[in-house]
């Protein structure tokens, strides 16, 4: 049942919060609410309408499992505008709350040393940059993931899209970066529909299949230029971006 209001934490609670990222037991102790119990801080209420699903857990990256998850956020939360999605205080208490669960599995680890728990804690719990958002964050990357691929890429090509973005953890990151192309509705699509017919290469388990694809998206970004802009339809780039990856993907004797 959706509710129209999302309890979250206040700037404050952020802000102070943010300050113990060096004291990593008192994450992994408390929930959203003990934590502004703990502070003496009440949550506060936004006009954010939502209906919480139960995400997959998985301790590593699993492609159909982060699409899946990818999927369920973003329709967990027909309220959040691409305005609010920037609202540090949503992310921070989304992973610590409702897909607390989700959020410890896979990107926090109570064995690990306190060092790489607190470095963990900054990135995978709090978002402070769009990049973070992008990248990083627990849940906000997997919103911001499908988000792009309905409203830039559009519903037909929408599938293919959020298949190639979760085939690797990186891809995503390395795709949005390049604004050049991925602000540019043609020429984006292009990459996604040419990707997705490359994407058993993309998912070979390896590093080097991480590194070929942020190279296309370096080399692509050179190429088009100003191109981006001044042709839409994406049927214009398809050639050109076939041509760079299958010179990176396809193995020639």
């Amino acid at each position: 049942m959706v509710n129209e209001t999302l309890l979250v934490a206040s700037n404050e609670l952020v802000k102070k919060l943010r300050l113990r990222v060096d004291e990593p037991k008192h994450f992994f102790d408390n929930n959203l609410d003990s934590l502004a119990k703990l502070a003496q801080i009440p949550l506060v209420a936004l006009p954010i309408a939502h209906d919480f699903a139960e995400l997959k857990i998985t301790k590593v990256h699993e492609a159909n499992i982060e699409k899946a998850n990818s999927v369920a956020v973003y329709n967990s939360l027909p309220g959040l505008s691409a305005a609010s999605a920037t609202d540090e205080r949503v992310w921070f208490s989304l992973a610590t709350g409702p897909y607390r669960d989700y959020t410890f599995a896979r990107w926090l680890n109570a064995a690990d040393p306190a060092p790489k728990q607190s470095a963990d804690i900054r990135n995978h719990l709090f978002a402070s940059s769009t990049r973070n958002r992008f990248r990083d964050h627990a849940i906000a990357r997997l919103w911001w993931i499908s988000h792009y691929c309905h409203t830039v890429i559009g519903e037909e090509d929408s599938d293919k899209a959020l298949t190639v973005l979760n085939i690797q953890r990186r891809f995503a990151g390395d795709f949005l970066d390049r604004s050049g192309i991925s602000n540019s509705p043609g020429l984006a699509r292009a990459v996604m529909r040419v990707a997705y017919k490359y994407r058993d290469r993309l998912g070979e388990k390896s590093d080097s299949s991480s590194l070929k694809f942020r190279e296309v998206m370096l080399n692509l970004d050179l190429r088009s230029g100003r191109k981006a802009v001044a042709y839409p339809d994406y049927e214009y780039f398809e050639d050109m971006v076939d041509g760079l990856f299958r010179n990176a993907f396809v193995i020639t004797k």
